[in-house]
Parts: C-alpha cells; structure tokens; sequence
C-alpha cells in the first residue's frame, strides 16, 4: 500500500511539474516558432532576505512582469542536496560526516588533509537546482539565470549568475517594484517553495537524520576554532552531521554580513510556507548532485592570518585544541571574495531578459 501510494506521487509531481516547469511544451512552442529559448530564474535565500519587506511570491511576481519564463526558488537546489545526504549517510556507518556543501566550507575543509576522508561533497544547492530545470526541459532547452551570492554558481549549468542588487536595480530600470506587486503567485505560474527533506542550505532536516535508524544529529560547530571543533566531534565518533556553512557565511543559508549566523536559516524559514508532508521535487528525474573535494595545494601564507598550518597535523593533535570555553563571535563580518559581480549586459552575449545586468564569468558552454 505504501508502494502504491509513493508510486501515485511520484506520477502526480510527473504530471504537475510538465505543467507547472512549462519545459518540454513550452520549450516546443518556442522551437516551433523560432523564439528565443525560455528563461529561468533561480532566486536564492539571499535574494529573498535582501527583498525584505516584500515577501517571496511578491518578488517572483515581479520577475514574471519582467518578462522571465518561470522563477525557481533554490530551496529545489536544497531539496535534492538534502535528499542525497540522507540516501549517503548509511553508508558513513557510526562515522561522523562533515557536509560540504558551500564552496566556502570546502576551501576551508580542503587544507586539513585529516579531515577530508570524513568529508561528505556535494553540489552547492543553486547548480543542483540548475541541473534538475535542465533535466525537467530534456532536449528543448532553458535559460538559466541565478539570482544570489553562491560563489558555488559558477558552473556550466547555470547560464547567468548576478547579484540580488543587481536584479532589483534592473528591475528599478523597468519601473517594477517587488512590494507594489501582488501578494500571491497566479496558479498557473506557481512553483511549489515547501521543503521536505531540506533546511536552508542543503542539509538535511532533523526529522531525516533521525529516520531509518540513520541515528545522525546536525551540529554547527560554535567554537572559535571550527576545525579543531570537527576534530574534537570526529575523535570521540559521535555520529554527528557536522555542517560549517551558515559560520563561514553561506548565502544560500541564509548568512547576511553583520547578523547573527546561528539564526541564519531561521530567518529564511521565517519567509517560507509551512513544510511539506511529501515530496516536492520528481526524485526519479537524473540530476548529478556530486562534487569532488579538491586537494589543498597552497600553504598557510596563501591562506588566512590564523589559519592552521597546512602540512600534515594528525587528527588527534587538531582535536586537542579544541577549546569549549571559546566561542566564535555570533556575527560574522563580511567574506573575503565573493561571486562575480554582474555587469550591464553586452551585445555579444546570448539574450536573456533585457536590462537584467549579468556577470559572463557562468556562461554555459
């Protein structure tokens, strides 16, 4: 009966993402007339905050005044990030695991040699989400623009990539006004934004990590030392999910520079409908969420006043400075580096919609 009823879903999100994606009709209507290539738009958790005090469905309406096909919320980026995690951690036995996620997480992972066979790599939520719309369309093709500070974007699969500021002044240009625009999204343009697997920036919700006898529990590390603290956590073998994205000013998490990053994906949480009660995404359809973690190959000059020494240091001698007591300040300052900026568009680039200032750094090749 279970089977049945799974079954039964999954053929309802076949059928309701067909329509709801407007991919393989839409994208033939386009091809049959000789139109430019739908658009989609991949509006991350930053760019929903950044909206504020206009709510989520009013800034997705204002994408469609701007002319964009359809708007993804990343949270779909989440949701096969999370899902993946979940079918990978039996596999982990009674190890501790360090999600890796964010490309930020990973540059810091990837000097600690001791740490990277405990390392769980994965997508960054907006290529994952970029991915799954390029599945959903098949051989008709999409557009892809992602909206968002994941410096993660920079991948093939997403055509454009430019900052919340970027979008909101082309969308001033325009004369649209995120908060001026109607507060729910028409049904037939509506793209269900509930989370059943996920919390914002991919990792998996508590209720999954407990499920199964998986047996995991989602830990932040909140000490000064974040690495010293995953040592700590992996020596004494707690089966710990150990996540270190919303600390190390994750975007798609939620972080904002000079606010408090442990209340990161609360306050995204805060801005999104209830969660849902199955699933939301066609988990049949192919998407390759994986992500290998590259080796470290600089020293600590190249890295950060205070970084540990990048040569081998045993996994023991890390976790020993672990110190409890010292706490990592709740507000982080603002990261070094950061995405590509966008740029006012040129006449060499492939269209997408007019005004919306695009960074070529992501062009898909």
């Amino acid at each position: 009966m279970r089977g049945a009823r799974a079954e039964s879903r999954r053929v309802a999100l076949r059928t309701s993402h067909s329509c709801t994606m407007s991919s393989a009709p839409a994208a033939a209507t386009h091809a049959r007339s000789g139109s430019a290539t739908p658009n989609v738009i991949v509006l991350g958790a930053d760019t929903l905050l950044a909206a504020r005090p206009a709510t989520p469905a009013q800034v997705a309406n204002a994408c469609y005044a701007a002319g964009y096909s359809a708007v993804i919320p990343a949270s779909w980026g989440d949701e096969l990030i999370a899902a993946a995690c979940v079918r990978a951690l039996p596999g982990r036995a009674e190890a501790p695991v360090v999600l890796c996620v964010c490309p930020r997480v990973a540059e810091r992972l990837r000097r600690m040699a001791a740490l990277v066979p405990y390392v769980l790599s994965l997508a960054p939520p907006p290529v994952a989400a970029a991915r799954y719309v390029r599945a959903r369309a098949g051989r008709f093709g999409v557009h892809v623009t992602y909206i968002g500070e994941c410096p993660g974007a920079a991948d093939p699969a997403v055509d454009r990539h430019a900052t919340p500021a970027a979008l909101f002044r082309s969308l001033a240009k325009r004369g649209i006004d995120p908060a001026a625009q109607p507060p729910t999204v028409d049904e037939r343009r509506f793209r269900d934004g509930r989370r059943f697997y996920s919390v914002p920036g991919g990792a998996p919700a508590p209720n999954w990590l407990y499920a199964e006898r998986r047996g995991h529990a989602l830990l932040e590390p909140t000490a000064r030392d974040d690495l010293a603290e995953v040592a700590h956590h992996i020596t004494l073998g707690e089966r710990r999910l150990l996540d270190l994205a919303p600390r190390l000013g994750c975007a798609c998490s939620g972080a904002i520079d000079g606010e408090s990053w442990i209340d990161a994906r609360a306050r995204v949480a805060a801005l999104e409908p209830p969660r849902a009660v199955h699933e939301v995404l066609d988990h049949d359809v192919p998407v390759d969420v994986s992500r290998p973690l590259e080796p470290w190959a600089g020293s600590v000059e190249a890295g950060r006043a205070g970084d540990h020494p990048t040569g081998p240091i045993a996994l023991e001698a890390l976790a020993a400075l672990h110190d409890p007591a010292t706490r990592a300040s709740g507000v982080r300052p603002a990261p070094a580096g950061g995405p590509p900026r966008a740029s006012a568009g040129e006449a060499t680039r492939p269209p997408t919609l007019p005004g919306v200032p695009t960074s070529p750094a992501s062009r898909r090749r």
